[in-house]
């Protein structure tokens, strides 16, 4: 074999491993990113899921409330037919007003889920998270005198 050809076998295997090296490189910064994502993908959903049992349980309160004092209105209006049963039906206006129960309509529940709280901009989001995972360490470069700009200087130590 040729010191040429073995040259050439020899680039060509470095080639090789560089490529491979890169590979595995590039798949392990992708397996990062999607797990930042996912990570991501649970916290959202959790905080809709909180949202959701929040907003749930404002209503059941309302509805507890009201079916309350329904029953406070009910039992009033039982105590006073048994002590006055026919005038009772002639004043029923004036007996629920002076009954002092009163039957509020229920406090109004927001049901809008904070949909700009859990999303927002969504691709905002991946773009801040993907640059947490960014670490700034400097890439391989090589420098050429001759080919490069005429304004950039190349020396072993700073200028002054």
């Amino acid at each position: 074999m040729s010191p040429c050809q073995r040259e050439e076998g020899a680039a060509q295997l470095e080639v090789k491993r560089q490529a491979e090296r890169l590979r595995k490189n590039i798949e392990a910064e992708f397996a990062k990113r999607h797990q930042l994502l996912t990570e991501e993908q649970r916290d959202l959903i959790t905080k809709l899921r909180q949202q959701e049992e929040a907003i749930l349980g404002q209503i059941e309160n309302n509805k507890t409330k009201q079916i309350t004092s329904i029953n406070q209105r009910i039992a009033e209006i039982q105590t006073r037919l048994t002590l006055q049963n026919i005038g009772f039906l002639k004043n029923i206006k004036s007996i629920i007003v002076r009954s002092g129960v009163d039957i509020k309509k229920p406090t109004k529940v927001s049901v809008d889920v904070a949909e700009r709280d859990l999303i927002g901009s969504l691709q905002s989001r991946e773009w801040k998270l993907l640059l947490k995972g960014i670490t700034a360490a400097p890439a391989s470069l090589t420098l050429d005198p001759n080919t490069s700009h005429s304004r950039l200087i190349l020396s072993e130590t700073r200028p002054e």
